[in-house]
C-alpha cells in the first residue's frame, strides 16, 4: 500500500525520485506471490499521453529516437484504459515547445506491472486500502486521492510511433491566421472569426488529430525532413 501510493502520488518528473518509486514498487509486487491473476494482465487497449520534448533532459531529448528509432523507451510508467481521461483530465493545458501525443497499446502480460484498477475492483483490496488509509499509513494520502479514478495500469512498454493514437496542436492567433491568409480587412477578420466559431476551431485553443488524421501527420513529418535531407545532401554534391 505505501508503495502504490508513493507511486500515485508522482515524483514531479524528478527522475531520480521516479527510479526510486519505480524500485519501491517492484520490490513490493514481487514480494506478493498471491498476487490475484487480474492484477498482472489486462485484455484490453491501454493509453499514455505524453508531451514530445525536443530537449528533454531525462533522456536528451524525445524528437531523435521517436523520428529514428521509431519509439521512445520510457522503462515502467503509467498508462491508462480510459482515452477520455488521457486526452481531457490528464495534464490537460498545452506546453509551449512540446508537442502531446496520446499513445495506444495493448500489453502483453510480460509488460504488465501492476493493474492498479483491477485491484480496485476487488472487495478485499478496497477494504485493506481502507484501513490503510484510515491508519495514516505512508502516503495514504496519494492512495486516497486518486483510487481509480485514472483507470491506471503500469507498463514497461515503449511508445512507438506506429501506436500514436492522436496528437494535440495549438490553433494559432486570430492575427497569425490573418496573415497566412492575407486578410487585412476588418470584414475578411469578421468572415475568418465567424467560421472559426462555426466549425469550434477557436484561436489559441488545442485541438486533436486523431487516429488515422494522426497517422498522417507523421507521414508529412518524415517527407518533410526526407525531403530536407535530399535537398541538403544535392546541395553537398
Amino acid at each position: 500500500m505505501s508503495a502504490l501510493g508513493l507511486w500515485q502520488r508522482g515524483w514531479r518528473e524528478d527522475k531520480d525520485e521516479r527510479l526510486a518509486l519505480t524500485a519501491a514498487l517492484q520490490a513490493a509486487v514481487a514480494n506478493l506471490p498471491d498476487l490475484p491473476p487480474e492484477a498482472r494482465q489486462i485484455p484490453e487497449w491501454c493509453y499514455r499521453k505524453r508531451f514530445l520534448v525536443p530537449n528533454n533532459p531525462q533522456n536528451g531529448g524525445d524528437f531523435w529516437p521517436f523520428f529514428w528509432d521509431g519509439e521512445i523507451i520510457e522503462g515502467i510508467v503509467s498508462w491508462s484504459t480510459d482515452y477520455d481521461y488521457c486526452k481531457v483530465i490528464f495534464k490537460p493545458d498545452p506546453r509551449p515547445g512540446t508537442v502531446a501525443c496520446v499513445f495506444r497499446h495493448r500489453p502483453a502480460q510480460a509488460e504488465v506491472i501492476l493493474n492498479i484498477a483491477a485491484l480496485w475492483s476487488r472487495a478485499d483490496f478496497v477494504e485493506a486500502a481502507d484501513a490503510f488509509i484510515a491508519r495514516g499509513g505512508p502516503a495514504a494520502m496519494g492512495l486516497n486521492h486518486f483510487r481509480d479514478t485514472q483507470s491506471e495500469i503500469i507498463l514497461n512498454a515503449p511508445l512507438t510511433m506506429d501506436e500514436v493514437f492522436a496528437f494535440c496542436g495549438q490553433v494559432p492567433s486570430l492575427e497569425q491566421l490573418c496573415d497566412a491568409a492575407k486578410i487585412n480587412t476588418p470584414d475578411d477578420e469578421d468572415e475568418l472569426w465567424r467560421r472559426l466559431v462555426a466549425a469550434n476551431y477557436l484561436p489559441t485553443m488545442p485541438y486533436w488529430l486523431e487516429q488515422g488524421a494522426a497517422q498522417r501527420a507523421i507521414d508529412r513529418a518524415i517527407a518533410a525532413v526526407e525531403e530536407r535531407l535530399r535537398r541538403y545532401l544535392k546541395a553537398k554534391t
